[in-house]
């Protein structure tokens, strides 16, 4: 993990998930906050190669976070999208759920 290769490329994501979260940083009073946060929380689960020895956890916190900003995205908009997709309340399933059928992972 300390190949040139892998350094340079850990810088190019670094920098990118900074600029990420300089734009939220910014617009934390902006009616798109949570859109915002969806997005940086998400993107910087990409820094999940980094993480040693488990960096599901990692990646799972991170995406639990843009998940409930995705959800509250949703509800603010529901009667503009008349659906739900993100939750996992179990009350509504994703389109690709009920395409797919039910969870395996149970």
């Amino acid at each position: 993990m300390t190949s040139p290769t892998y350094i340079a490329t850990l810088k190019g994501i670094q920098a990118d998930m900074t600029r990420v979260d300089i734009v939220r940083e910014k617009n934390r009073g902006s009616p798109m906050k949570d859109h915002l946060a969806m997005v940086a929380d998400g993107v910087g689960a990409l820094a999940w190669v980094t993480i040693e020895p488990k960096p599901a956890e990692y990646v799972a916190e991170l995406f639990g976070g843009a998940q409930m900003y995705g959800n509250k995205v949703l509800k603010e908009h529901k009667d503009k999208y008349g659906h739900a997709t993100l939750h996992d309340s179990g009350h509504r399933r994703s389109h690709f759920e009920q395409r797919r059928g039910p969870s395996r992972m149970g």
